[in-house]
């Protein structure tokens, strides 16, 4: 069952999306990103919106176990009508002694503990793992690497940065207007761009997603809703759960996701990478980075 904060549509989708065919995906991109209009529009206009033959709509119905189109379209007027929980709502109802979704028990750390372990426990479940070594392929294939992550995300795009830069030379962070032109100067098949973005969406992020899927790179996107915008432009996307008690979604789930990935990317790079790795710790010590006792 769906969370009180998450949506029955957005649950019933991320729970059968590996399953979907690309013509039911891309309806089903379409549903979670706008019941609205599923909710006021015909079939014939949705699938038309969707891209999609007006049968495909139907089938996503049934393969989202509906009894029918009909059904589907009532549940989404019902999400339609739900309010929006905001990150101040969240806030008020932090400070009130509750969460968004339950009443606080006990201390707070324990109630944030279980909310991440449930977070990785769901990140464990329902990843693609199959999907995953294919996107680390193209991450290890690729002629260049640049990360898209600001805003909420700009903090494990900071770290990502940090990390992969004693480990590979073709990876990138850009951080202001002109370290992204640089960055994706020429940018085409051979390379690839990870975008890291969470309710509430960096317009920036996915702005640049669309562009660098248009310029042919390999986009894998890490996000945590099938209706998150970025997915349309992705080639490979990963959902990660972000609930927390917290007035902000929780980074810990991505965290580990994005450490997984360095970690396989390493250990399948062979002596070139440890080497380049112990190159980088010699010159920080030679500098007097490290605090010496």
């Amino acid at each position: 069952m769906p969370s009180s904060s998450e949506p029955m549509i957005q649950h019933r989708v991320a729970t059968r999306f590996d399953a979907l065919s690309p013509q039911l995906r891309r309806a089903a991109n379409y549903v979670v990103a706008h019941p609205e209009e599923v909710a006021t529009r015909s079939l014939r206009r949705v699938a038309g919106e969707a891209n999609v033959a007006p049968q495909t709509m139907s089938r996503l119905a049934r393969a989202l176990d509906f009894d029918g189109y009909e059904e589907l379209r009532d549940i989404c007027r019902a999400e339609f009508s739900r309010p929006a929980i905001t990150l101040s709502d969240r806030a008020g109802a932090l400070q009130a002694g509750k969460s968004a979704s339950k009443p606080a028990q006990g201390t707070f750390l324990f109630e944030q503990s279980d909310a991440t372990l449930a977070n990785i426990q769901q990140l464990l479940n329902t990843t693609d793992l199959t999907a995953l070594r294919e996107a680390v392929d193209r991450l290890a294939a690729a002629r260049k690497v640049v990360v898209i992550a600001t805003m909420g995300a700009a903090g494990i795009g900071e770290y990502l940065d940090y990390v992969t830069a004693f480990a590979f030379e073709n990876w990138s962070h850009p951080t202001t207007g002109a370290a992204w032109a640089r960055a994706v100067s020429g940018l085409g098949r051979q390379d690839a761009v990870i975008v890291l973005t969470h309710a509430p969406y960096a317009r920036q992020s996915v702005k640049r997603a669309h562009y660098a899927r248009q310029a042919g790179a390999f986009v894998m996107a890490i996000t945590d809703a099938v209706g998150s915008p970025v997915i349309p432009a992705s080639s490979s996307s990963f959902i990660v759960p972000t609930e927390s008690p917290q007035f902000f979604p929780s980074y810990v789930a991505t965290l580990l996701l994005i450490e997984s990935i360095t970690g396989m990317l390493v250990r399948r790079g062979g002596p070139a990478i440890k080497k380049r790795v112990a190159a980088a710790e010699m010159a920080n010590a030679s500098l007097g980075d490290y605090w010496q006792t």
